[in-house]
């Protein structure tokens, strides 16, 4: 309080109960709050013909100029600390996440890579069985035979044999020609599918003429086991494909069956239409064959090779050749077979369907 500009009275004095004398002054009453003088606002009061001047602080201004401006700077540094504390932690966690990427597309190149090196290991693999294979079918199995008939041939110039003899020997020649012929088709077979120089040249023909046709290549190689070749095979049945590469499928399915079946049996030729697809079947009731050998039959690398019932020779590339030719025709190779007592080679081959019976008769009556 101000009392006519002469008397100064600090509230807190009267608060402590002390008295307080009119003649007392505090200049510095302000500083008891630690308030800067400029923080108040004053108002008069007339009363008892005395003018009183009343000043008044705000409560906000608690605290010096000084104070609240090391207040202030102490809150900016705070709030800049935590600001950056909370970019710096989301850095932090953009930069995680980018490694985080980074490390699972490293590992995805890795895979594929490990992946690519896997499947290159594995062709190389089947390049080396295959060259090993071929190396043995022609040191061993091409080349005995060959010998065998250049001894044949030696013998029946010097006329050191009987004529008995020279007809055996030449029956066994005939056989030896036959093997040394079937093991160059599916040798040159073979190799062009695998150069990739065999493409496949599609045409619409008749499933019955084909088996006919081989049926009749083969009759002869069957008939010196007393074998009976049956063709069951539908002819409306029609199929569309690269005809040279089923003839020799067909060709290797009955050369197998002729060799594995016993003396006195039948073969059976037959085809059906399933699905849109034609299903061309060879069943023998010959030897058959277990679990070790069906898991056996495609590999070119393996050294599972059987004889024949008549002990033919075998080098197990024809099924080879057979399976090969039918994957390259998205067709699929079924096999049923039980040990003593034969097996059924199904042949799945897509687009095969019934010719109409009228445009059957038709064709019938053109041809002739």
């Amino acid at each position: 309080f101000s009392v006519e500009g002469l008397l100064d009275f600090d509230r807190s004095q009267v608060y402590d109960g002390s008295r307080v004398y009119h003649n007392e002054v505090d200049s510095a009453f302000y500083q008891h709050y630690n308030l800067a003088k400029s923080s108040f606002k004053y108002s008069t009061l007339d009363l008892y013909n005395l003018e009183f001047m009343i000043g008044s602080a705000a409560v906000g201004e608690i605290f010096s100029g000084a104070t609240k401006d090391a207040l202030s700077t102490l809150l900016y540094v705070w709030y800049f600390l935590l600001i950056t504390f909370f970019a710096f932690s989301v850095y932090r966690l953009i930069r995680f996440r980018q490694l985080n990427i980074r490390l699972n597309e490293s590992n995805q190149t890795i895979r594929v890579q490990t992946e690519q090196l896997e499947s290159q290991n594995a062709k190389l693999k089947k390049v080396v069985h295959t060259k090993d294979k071929l190396f043995s079918i022609i040191g061993h199995d091409l080349k005995g035979p060959l010998t065998s008939l250049i001894t044949i041939v030696s013998l029946a110039e010097s006329n050191k044999i009987s004529v008995d003899e020279t007809r055996s020997f030449i029956h066994d020649a005939g056989a030896a020609a036959k093997h040394n012929l079937d093991l160059l088709d599916n040798l040159l077979r073979w190799s062009m599918q695998n150069s990739g120089a065999d493409q496949i040249r599609k045409t619409s023909f008749k499933l019955f003429e084909l088996a006919s046709s081989t049926k009749d290549q083969l009759q002869v190689v069957a008939s010196t086991k007393n074998l009976h070749i049956v063709n069951e095979v539908d002819e409306k049945l029609m199929l569309h494909a690269d005809y040279q590469m089923i003839s020799t499928v067909l060709r290797n399915l009955i050369s197998n069956a002729i060799k594995f079946s016993f003396p006195g049996r039948s073969i059976t030729i037959g085809a059906r239409e399933e699905g849109g697809k034609a299903v061309v079947s060879v069943s023998d009731s010959g030897v058959g064959m277990n679990e070790e050998e069906l898991n056996a039959l495609f590999q070119a690398g393996t050294d599972v090779v059987r004889r024949g019932t008549n002990d033919e020779p075998g080098t197990g590339l024809g099924l080879v050749v057979v399976n090969d030719f039918i994957q390259r025709h998205k067709g699929e190779l079924k096999v049923y077979s039980e040990e003593g007592k034969g097996s059924t080679f199904e042949v799945w081959l897509p687009n095969g369907w019934y010719i109409p019976e009228e445009l059957l008769q038709t064709e019938f009556e053109l041809s002739n």
